[in-house]
Parts: C-alpha cells; sequence; structure tokens
C-alpha cells in the first residue's frame, strides 16, 4: 500500500479544483439544459494516477436528476475534448460524472432534525392543568 506524497496530494487537490472550475464554464456555455435546471459540481475527485476524475454533481430541482444525468453522459465526449483544450495538462484525466449523495444524506438529516423538533415540540407542551404558585 503507497502513501499519497504531500506535494502528489496538492497537485490533486489543484487538478480538482481546476477540472471543476473549467468544466463547471463548459457546461453552463456549451450544455443546452432548459431554463429551469441548474447543474452545480459538487465536487471532482480524480484518482492518484490523474487518469480518471469523478464528477459529483447536484441538479436542481432533484427530481430532474436523472434526464440531466444522462444528458451530460451523451455529451461527455464533447465535454471531455473541451476540456482537454482548456486544461495546460500533460494528462487531463479522463471525466465520469456521479450524482453528489452528500447532499441527499444533508437533506435527510435535515428531514430527520425538523421532525424531531416538531416531536419534541408536540410531548414537552406545558401541562394546562398546572398552576404556580407565588
Amino acid at each position: 500500500m503507497s502513501k499519497v506524497k504531500p506535494q502528489s496530494s496538492v497537485r490533486l487537490r489543484k487538478v480538482n479544483s481546476l477540472v471543476q472550475e473549467e468544466l463547471g464554464k463548459i457546461i453552463n456555455e456549451e450544455v443546452e439544459l432548459p431554463a429551469s435546471i441548474m447543474v452545480t459540481i459538487a465536487s471532482v475527485e480524480t484518482s492518484v494516477d490523474l487518469n480518471h476524475a469523478t464528477v459529483n454533481i447536484i441538479v436542481t430541482p432533484k427530481i430532474k436528476t436523472p434526464s440531466t444525468l444522462r444528458q451530460l453522459k451523451r455529451n461527455i465526449y464533447h465535454l471531455q475534448k473541451s476540456l482537454n483544450k482548456r486544461l495546460v495538462l500533460r494528462y487531463v484525466p479522463k471525466i465520469r460524472f456521479a450524482v453528489d449523495i452528500v447532499q441527499d444524506e444533508l437533506d435527510r438529516v435535515e428531514e430527520l432534525l425538523r421532525q424531531a423538533k416538531e416531536d419534541s415540540s408536540k410531548t414537552c407542551s406545558p401541562n394546562p392543568t398546572s398552576k404556580e404558585t407565588a
């Protein structure tokens, strides 16, 4: 098991940032999405050997995620070609898209907290029969 050298982890962060920034611009400029759909690149995870980069996306509204993901995957050759032209790297990682599950997990936690708050406010309401004496 090899460890990642500190300078290579810095390089990975820089490559991730570059891919995220440039691919965001490319999607915004070159992919025809309906005006009601917004695609956000949540993160990019590049392999240590710089061969592959997983682009995690969030689609708003969430119900449009499957169709938008299909559209991005259909256009992946064009997106990769544009990214290759824009990035000045010896090897540009091959991109692949995935839905960002972190956002789904955050939504689930928020929903659970909201439900817990509602439940506690129902059970912790003051007892109307008890009166304070002064």
